[in-house]
């Protein structure tokens, strides 16, 4: 579960009052670039990452066997937050084999969000539909359940694609716009 530090940062649905937070929503569901950096434009303020839970895994559970090239996968729980509140929730699965040694390796530091380390690395995003299981187990470990807000995106290297994300965007950005 969310380890105790997490405790201060607030973390609540992406409810949309209006069709402006509506349109937000839809803009940060259907973007295809670098979410910290959108996040950071919206929220006008420095984007930090929790790592919640982060594990070197050697196969992928057995309903994503086969997404994702190599034998070494980074699994990792965790959200993008700024000014005390939680603008992202995200479980991932990384194909560390198909990354450059450097990228693996700042990965596994989780010192930096995705979007950074990725910034120099040309990158392609898929969108994916059905993938209930991996927002499933999202939720699970950070609860409030939010599918309007949710998304299942691969992120393609030239190379290959390399990982395999569940986001869920949080009330926290809302927060910040006001």
């Amino acid at each position: 579960m969310i380890p105790r530090s997490s405790a201060q940062l607030r973390r609540g649905p992406f409810l949309c009052r209006n069709s402006c937070e509506q349109a937000i929503r839809a803009l940060l569901l259907a973007q295809e670039g670098s979410t910290t950096r959108l996040l950071q434009t919206l929220c006008r303020n420095d984007i930090s990452v929790q790592v919640i839970d982060q594990q070197v895994v050697d196969k992928l559970p057995i309903a994503l066997d086969g997404e994702l090239p190599g034998t070494r996968f980074l699994r990792r729980l965790s959200s993008l937050h700024a000014g005390g509140h939680v603008l992202l929730d995200s479980f991932s699965y990384t194909a560390l084999d198909v990354l450059p040694t450097l990228v693996a390796s700042e990965l596994i530091e989780g010192t930096r969000p995705i979007g950074h380390v990725f910034s120099h690395l040309w990158t392609r995003r898929t969108f994916r539909g059905g993938d209930a299981d991996l927002l499933e187990s999202l939720w699970a470990e950070v609860g409030d359940p939010d599918p309007p807000s949710s998304r299942t995106l691969f992120i393609h290297t030239p190379r290959a694609p390399c990982m395999l994300l569940a986001e869920t965007f949080r009330g926290g950005v809302l927060a910040q716009l006001y």
